[in-house]
């Protein structure tokens, strides 16, 4: 039985962005594309492994135009005329680097008929088509230092690059929704 995507209530009183995860076959192999964000002073994600997408704009019409703009700006695709737009994926909350209020994030997958070539622009360092059966293995663990804390938390390695986080928490809900972007196409 199909389940709708959850809502954070109250979002309305929280800043919004929206994230693009693109999928594709690569030789009969589901890929996702994922960045790896730049490094900037003061930017607590700087450096780690993410979906293109970014916060909601004044001028953006809704959460699908910030995903697709976003992803448009970041790695050169905008999903929008050349992807099927598969769904829309429960929204996430974290915190917000520039503000006080909640940030909930809101990924929609799109399945693009082939891998573009990538654009990258100043916001990431690169970007990656990631073979999504890498995600079927037992994950490892990654040490994210708080204060005088260390958590180990889960995590996948591709290329030496740790995807944990936010990040780890839409590739699972993919698990749940979408499992057939997690075996090979027959």
């Amino acid at each position: 039985m199909a389940t709708s995507p959850r809502k954070i209530p109250l979002g309305q009183f929280c800043n919004r962005s929206a994230v693009s995860i693109m999928s594709s076959n690569v030789n009969g192999i589901p890929h996702l594309l994922m960045i790896q964000r730049a490094k900037r002073k003061g930017d607590p994600w700087s450096g780690q492994m993410a979906f293109p997408g970014g916060r909601q704009s004044d001028e953006d019409s809704d959460l699908l135009h910030t995903a697709c703009r976003e992803a448009d700006e970041e790695v050169g695709i905008d999903p929008a005329p050349i992807a099927t737009r598969v769904s829309t994926l429960s929204e996430l909350i974290t915190r917000s680097h520039q503000s006080w209020r909640p940030q909930i994030v809101t990924p929609f997958l799109f399945e693009l008929p082939y891998a573009p070539p990538l654009r990258i622009n100043h916001e990431a360092r690169s970007g990656l088509w990631i073979p999504s059966q890498i995600f079927s293995q037992p994950a490892t663990q990654f040490p994210w230092a708080i204060g005088h804390f260390t958590l180990n938390l889960p995590c996948y390695y591709y290329q030496d690059k740790p995807i944990w986080g936010l990040s780890l928490l839409m590739i699972r809900s993919l698990q749940k929704t979408h499992p057939n972007l997690f075996t090979p196409a027959g």
